[in-house]
């Protein structure tokens, strides 16, 4: 069936066919079940079959693909042998020529695909660059829209991982999330999380504006849940909560590794007394305006008790005192932990203060142990020289 002036015009041995539109399915020959609604659409297919094509110039240049679907002027117009692709929107997979298992829909999205396959863009100019390499998702406008041959990522709304070209392997969901991301195996969930991450890699970050510090956008292998206005600043930590966070818990202790085969250079070397003695308790409130001016982080906006967490009279050490007696007892201690860069603070982790105690008991045991020998002599000396007193009285008697 053909409306339109040079429809379906060469079409030889083709059936099913159905071409609405000046030089719909032009040059079909021989293919079957195809639909062309607009002018030009499907114009260079000779031997394709059961594709759709709706809009102008829609599926233009497939000449043998099969089982695409072309919705919007110039959707997927450069086909050519494509298989299983879907484009709904104007110029939607506008330049892919042979990609299979494709699916764009939205105005401009997958716009520059050449031969890539499996890939889904849903929004407006979501994964407008992308060129080669598979199994990316992008819903969202502007989603991965530099990207240019990334392969597995997915960018879940507006804008995220909107600079990523060429990383692998990355998952941000939210807007803006990952948004000037160009590394690999980031994982980015809530609006805007690790937005300041570049070339940083293998980052986790869940919570609204949650991550990295944005003088930091190259440190990896962190983890950030919840950390808005509290942002890492260094690779290998985690953080957990912002300064608002007054309590971290759960049904049962926290544990680490303690395994005699993973240790090596296991030395008797941790210090007791002489650094435990050194420390002073202190009692202290916390400055959360402080901490925000150090770290040089914004500050969160206001909610109902944000600043609960300034009330709180805390008990412990101060940092910069616990690593002068560490120093002064030639002790490397592990509960410390200095800054490794300007947006960093001093922080101690108690659980680690344990092993110098224990140390502590063990040589105070000693010495008591040491004295109570020391006494249990004196009281055998006294004793024996009380029974010559008494053998010296009975002479005189």
């Amino acid at each position: 069936m053909a409306f339109g002036a040079l429809a379906l015009r060469n079409n030889k041995t083709g059936w099913n066919n159905s071409a609405t539109g000046l030089n719909a399915l032009f040059n079909n020959i021989n293919g079957n079940g195809n639909t062309a609604n607009g002018s030009h659409a499907l114009f260079k297919n000779t031997t394709g079959g059961n594709n759709t094509a709706i809009g102008l110039a829609a599926l233009n240049d497939n000449t043998s693909g099969f089982l695409n679907t072309a919705i919007g002027s110039y959707a997927h117009f450069s086909s050519k042998y494509g298989v299983g692709n879907t484009s709904i929107g104007a110029n939607a997979l506008t330049y892919d020529s042979t990609g299979n298992d494709n699916t764009a829909i939205g105005f401009n999205s997958l716009y520059y695909n050449a031969n890539s396959n499996f890939n889904i863009a849903i929004g407006n100019y979501s994964l407008y660059n992308h060129r080669k390499n598979h199994y990316n998702t992008a819903i969202g406008g502007y989603a991965l829209y530099l990207d240019t041959s990334g392969t597995s990522n997915t960018a879940v709304g507006y804008g995220s991982l909107f600079e990523n070209k060429n990383g692998i392997q990355n998952t941000a969901v939210g807007q803006g999330a990952l948004y000037f991301s160009k590394a690999n195996n980031n994982t980015a969930v809530g609006y805007g999380a690790l937005s300041a991450i570049t070339t940083g890699y293998q980052n986790i970050a869940i919570g609204s504006g949650s991550g990295t510090h944005p003088a930091t956008p190259a440190i990896y292998n962190t983890i950030s849940i919840g950390n808005d206005g509290f942002l890492n600043a260094f690779q290998n930590q985690a953080f957990i909560g912002n300064v608002s966070t007054a309590w971290i818990g759960g049904q049962v202790n926290w544990s680490t590794f303690s395994d005699s085969r993973i240790k090596t250079a296991v030395a008797e070397d941790v210090k007791g007394l002489d650094f435990i003695t050194r420390l002073r308790p202190v009692s202290y409130y916390k400055n959360f305006a402080a901490i925000t001016d150090i770290t040089g982080n914004k500050e969160t906006e206001n909610f109902p008790g944000k600043y609960d967490g300034e009330q709180i009279k805390y008990s412990g050490f101060i940092a910069q005192e616990v690593e002068n007696a560490a120093k002064q007892s030639n002790y490397n201690f592990s509960g410390l932990h200095i800054p490794k860069s300007r947006f960093d603070l001093y922080s101690l982790s108690y659980a680690e203060f344990v092993v110098p105690l224990v140390k502590a008991v063990q040589e105070q045991q000693a010495m008591i142990k040491s004295q109570q020998k020391i006494m249990e002599e004196q009281q055998k000396k006294l004793e024996l020289f009380e029974k010559r007193l008494d053998a010296l009285d009975l002479k005189n008697k």
